[in-house]
């Protein structure tokens, strides 16, 4: 898997079960999109529910993350030099896992800025 160059802008996506967005790649952006009611299935709370039970080690935040930055698609890749920007992110616990990575894949080689984070209430 070889992301590159791919532009995700001005969307509005509502009612994830798990994460918004997983982003693989480099030179990719990820700019003015509204990602609602992120995490309904609210994963990162006890007790650990079957639906939530994905456990690995290297990607703890995948499931419950509004923008998750992975270094592996079903196969390894580099996350580097991409652009998440201006984007709105509402959901459970999304104050505290806006935007994540796994532990491959550096924050501070992507430009990550004017995001805005917010937990709401998740509808039955």
């Amino acid at each position: 898997v070889e992301a590159t160059n791919i532009v995700v802008t001005g969307n509005t996506a509502q009612g994830f079960a798990y994460g918004g967005l997983f982003l693989i790649g480099t030179r990719n952006r990820v700019e003015n999109n509204r990602l609602l009611d992120v995490n309904r299935a609210r994963c990162g709370t006890a007790p650990l529910t079957a639906r939530c039970n994905y456990a690995v080690a290297e990607q703890p935040d995948l499931l419950k993350s509004g923008i998750y930055l992975a270094a592996n698609g079903g196969r390894p890749t580099t996350t580097k030099g991409n652009i998440v920007r201006g984007n709105i992110v509402t959901g459970f616990g999304i104050k505290a896992h806006c935007i994540a990575a796994d532990h491959a894949v550096s924050l501070t080689e992507n430009s990550i800025s004017g995001n805005s984070c917010d937990d709401v209430p998740v509808r039955p």
